[in-house]
């Protein structure tokens, strides 16, 4: 099997044109013409992700998030990304990534996230081109829960070390979610009849917009939540390339950049 092999299987899974246009898809380091031994799917391409390959005689890496975003002006290897492109160049580790082309897909992050949670009467925030999903997912609750009720099962499923919730503590029916970035899809979301917005990486300015509309908002980490995707990606890579596809989740720890410490406040000191 070689990188070519692979490319043509995505581009027929995962085309190219349902990518957004500022986004950077497909092979990014590597040649078509290298062989691909056991491909593996990660969030991120790291170097512990490239040593990893390495020293499990794998050959490819396919990403959700792609390495090489920017465009690159000059070859400086003393940079994060360019020294882990040339650490996969010197190994003959080929990259790939599947980003938006992936959020969009019918099958992809956003709708897999819904059915995680149970949601039905799928729909997207906003549709996309062609025979792609779209951005986001709206969905409904069986009944009505209360939000305490939704962030225990969205910790539980997703395995979030953290939620920040803002919002009335009213019954919710129907939640609108965008995996990774996504505030931007709000008035999507109000629009479309939402009680409870789900994404993350949100600002302050976009959480009073929010809540101005009228929507519970629900902020988790970004990576935490894609990487929910990440075995139905190997899955479906695997399924049509006829060969095991492993998964690494090099960010498994409880919380992926830090630890966080709860403040509780005595609500008499003016705090």
């Amino acid at each position: 099997m070689k990188v070519s092999e692979v490319e043509r299987v995505l581009e027929e899974w995962l085309p190219a044109r349902w990518a957004e246009a500022w986004d950077n898809v497909g092979l990014l380091v590597g040649h078509p013409s290298w062989e691909v031994k056991s491909p593996m799917v990660v969030l991120d391409v790291t170097e512990e992700a490239v040593r990893r390959a390495v020293a499990e005689g794998r050959t490819l890496l396919l990403s959700h998030h792609p390495l090489l975003f920017s465009p690159v002006r000059r070859l400086d290897f003393s940079t994060p990304s360019l020294r882990v492109a040339a650490s996969a160049l010197q190994a003959r580790v080929a990259l790939l990534a599947a980003h938006t082309n992936w959020d969009n897909a019918p099958d992809g992050v956003n709708v897999i996230l819904a059915r995680s949670l149970g949601l039905s009467d799928l729909r997207p925030l906003r549709r996309g081109p062609d025979d792609s999903w779209g951005v986001g997912v709206l969905g409904n609750l069986v009944s009505p829960e209360e939000p305490q009720a939704i962030l225990d099962r969205l910790r539980r499923v997703w395995r979030l070390s953290w939620v920040h919730y803002y919002g009335p503590l009213k019954p919710i029916r129907s939640l609108a979610l965008c995996g990774g970035s996504g505030a931007d899809l709000y008035l999507e979301a109000s629009i479309g009849g939402a009680d409870l917005f789900v994404t993350a990486d949100v600002k302050y300015h976009q959480v009073e917009a929010i809540l101005a509309e009228g929507l519970a908002l629900a902020v988790i980490d970004h990576g935490e939540m894609e990487r929910v995707s990440l075995p139905a990606l190997a899955r479906g890579l695997a399924s049509r390339m006829g060969c095991d596809v492993a998964v690494s989740d090099d960010r498994a720890l409880p919380v992926p950049f830090g630890t966080v410490f709860p403040f509780f406040h005595d609500r008499g000191d003016g705090l």
